[in-house]
Order: C-alpha cells, then sequence, then structure tokens
C-alpha cells in the first residue's frame, strides 16, 4: 500500500458510510426530533469521529432528499363514497409497473429475486414436497 485512504464504499451513497446510513435510519426511524439530534451533533467531535457526511439535522435531510424515489413519486387521490357523500378518504399510491420496475431494477435486491419455479422439499430425501410462494 501506498499510504492512501481507502476509498469510500459508495453503496451507502450519499452517505459516507455504513455507518452514516444506519445512523440516518435510526434518526428517521425511531423521530428522533431536530433540537435534540442538532444538539448530539454540536458536541465538539461528535460528528467527525462518527464520519458523518452530515453536521445538523437539515444536513441529513439534504441527503435524504439527494436519494432518488424508487418507485416513483407518491400519489394522492380522495375518495367519496355514496354512503358518506360528505367526508373525503385520502388513498396515497403509486404506480404499479413503476414500483414492480424499480424493485426489478434494484441490484441489491437481485439475490432475493426469484425468476423461474423451483421444487422444493422438507426432507434430504425429498418426500414431502412444499408447495408456496414465497422462497
Amino acid at each position: 500500500m501506498d499510504g492512501a485512504a481507502p476509498l469510500p464504499n459508495r453503496s451507502f451513497a450519499p452517505f459516507a458510510s455504513e455507518m452514516d446510513w444506519c445512523i440516518a435510519e435510526w434518526v428517521v426511524k425511531d423521530g428522533i426530533g431536530h433540537k435534540s439530534f442538532d444538539c448530539l451533533l454540536a458536541i465538539p467531535g461528535v460528528a467527525e469521529k462518527l464520519g458523518l457526511s452530515y453536521k445538523n439535522f437539515a444536513g441529513l435531510h439534504k441527503h435524504i432528499d439527494s436519494l432518488r424515489p424508487r418507485a416513483g413519486e407518491w400519489k394522492i387521490r380522495s375518495l367519496q363514497f355514496k354512503d358518506h357523500p360528505e367526508q373525503d378518504f385520502g388513498l396515497c399510491y403509486r404506480e404499479v409497473i413503476e414500483a414492480v420496475k424499480s424493485l426489478w431494477g434494484d441490484p441489491s435486491l437481485a439475490e432475493h429475486l426469484v425468476y423461474k419455479p423451483r421444487k422444493m422439499f422438507l426432507d434430504s430425501k425429498k418426500l414431502s414436497r412444499v408447495y408456496s410462494e414465497t422462497r
């Protein structure tokens, strides 16, 4: 080795590393408050020691917003029914074809996609066959 720094792992782009991604995921999924997260990252050295590519909540959301939508944009439609004409019901959806294209086009899912049926058995003697739509 020539002493050069290793190249960043691009599988978590636009995040700098797996840890960078995991912290972002934690903040979003657990609903960590803006102020609390900003206070944590304001502690001298925290963002640097963790190797974070953002320095505050706004920076984190800039990274998140740069991710392309996987299955197209969300659409919202209002529905009304005859038995409740005064009430609107919201329906959020994505185009099915775009969602399928997105799933089949995602390289990280390649090992999980099944292209053809296969026979599966419960035992090595192949006496008891499994019938299922899952792997």
